[in-house]
C-alpha cells in the first residue's frame, strides 16, 4: 500500500513548481535539499518497523504487515548525529548515529533533473529505542541497529514529476466515503479498474502532538462492485474487510453509504466503514 516512508513523502511535498522557460511554457519542479536517517526492525506479530527522521523536527515510526499499515509522526529533537523523541505514550527513542562507511553517490536515476547527485552512507544507531503498539498489536526494541543515511541536494527537474519522470497526476479514487467517528477521521476509497475493485480504508487521529494513521488496502478478483435493480451498488471487498456497503449514487440526505462494512485496524479493533454518518464524493 505504502511505497515510501513518511520522511520521503515530506521531502516530496516540499517540492515547489516554478515557471520554466517562456519559450517552452513547461513547468519545472524544484526539489529542495533534505537529509534523513532510518533503520528497520522486525516487530512481533509479523510487523516490520521502519523508523526514520522526518524533516528536521519529527520522527516517523511506520509499521507494515500484509495489507496493514500504521504510522506515527512525533516531534523530535534532531541534531547531526542524535535523535531523541517520545512517541506519545507508546515508546521512546534516544539514539546516536555513528557512520560505518564513507559517503557514496546514489545510483538512482536523475532523469531530467539537474543538480548534485544524492549521496548515501551506512552506519549504526546506538542508544535505546522501544515501542509497544496500542493493545500490544506489536512490540519492538533495540540498543544497536544498522542504519542508513541519505542526503540529497537541490535539484531542478523538467516537468511536474520528481526526477523528471512523467507528469501523470496521482491516481484518484472513483468514490470516497468519509465520516468523523469518535474524534477520528475515517475514509473509504474505491478505485474501479476493469474486472477489479481496489478498496483502501484509513483512520486518522491526533493524540496530543502525535499524528496517527492506520490504513488497509486490498485489491483482487474477490472484490465486488455490483449494481442492483433498484439503482444502488453493493460494495463487497475481500478480507480483512467484513460485510458490505450499499452505495446509492445520486442520492441526497444521510442514506448514501449504508451497510455492515467494517475492518479491523491494528491497535483499534474493528471500525465501522459504512452508515448514516458517512458522506460520499466522486472526484472523477
Amino acid at each position: 500500500m505504502v511505497a515510501l516512508g513518511i520522511a520521503i513523502v515530506l521531502a516530496l511535498s516540499a517540492a515547489s513548481p516554478v515557471l520554466g522557460s517562456p519559450a517552452l511554457h513547461r513547468r519545472q519542479t524544484v526539489i529542495p535539499p533534505s537529509r534523513y536517517t532510518s533503520f528497520v526492525l522486525r516487530g512481533t506479530n509479523g510487523f516490520q518497523v521502519f523508523v526514520s527522521t522526518a524533516g528536521s523536527s519529527h520522527v516517523a515510526v511506520e509499521l507494515f504487515s500484509g495489507s496493514d499499515y500504521v504510522s506515527y509522526l512525533a516531534p523530535a529533537s534532531i541534531s547531526h548525529d542524535r535523535v531523541e523523541a517520545r512517541i506519545g505514550s507508546l515508546g521512546r527513542i534516544a539514539m546516536r548515529y555513528e557512520p560505518s562507511g564513507s559517503w557514496r553517490p546514489s545510483t538512482e536515476p536523475q532523469g531530467q533533473c539537474r543538480g548534485r547527485i544524492p549521496r548515501l552512507q551506512n552506519g549504526v544507531f546506538l542508544g535505546h529505542f522501544n515501542f509497544r503498539g496500542e493493545r500490544g498489536f506489536t512490540t519492538a526494541g533495540t540498543t544497536r541497529v544498522r542504519a542508513f543515511r541519505r542526503e540529497s541536494f537541490r535539484e531542478v527537474c523538467k516537468g511536474g514529476g520528481r526526477n523528471g519522470f512523467g507528469e501523470q497526476p496521482p491516481l484518484k479514487p472513483n468514490v470516497i466515503a468519509t465520516a468523523t467517528l469518535g474524534g477520528r477521521a475515517v475514509s473509504v476509497e474505491l478505485f474501479l479498474k476493469p474486472e477489479e475493485l481496489s478498496t483502501h480504508a484509513s483512520v486518522r487521529e491526533k493524540r496530543g502532538s502525535l499524528l496517527i494513521e492506520r490504513t488497509i488496502g486490498i485489491a483482487g478478483e474477490d472484490s465486488r462492485y455490483a449494481e442492483q435493480s433498484d439503482g444502488s451498488v453493493l460494495v463487497t471487498p475481500p478480507p480483512p474487510f467484513r460485510g458490505e456497503a450499499d452505495y446509492r449514487p445520486g442520492a441526497s440526505g444521510g442514506r448514501v453509504w449504508t451497510g455492515t462494512l467494517a475492518a479491523p485496524f491494528p491497535g483499534l479493533g474493528v471500525v465501522p466503514l459504512a452508515g448514516g454518518d458517512f458522506s460520499v464524493s466522486q472526484p472523477r
